[in-house]
């Protein structure tokens, strides 16, 4: 039960890793097609 937990664990703490660079790849793109709208949106007016 012990090693489990601590695999366990271990293996929550990867997934989380992956989960942030996941995360902050998706907010980069976020960000980049809001600045792009904005952008266009400028032109417009």
């Amino acid at each position: 039960m012990c090693t489990r937990g601590k695999y366990t664990s271990f293996y929550r703490k990867k997934s989380n890793v992956k989960m942030k660079k996941f995360v902050e790849k998706n907010e980069k793109s976020l960000v980049f097609t809001y600045k792009m709208q904005s952008m266009r949106g400028k032109t417009r007016k």
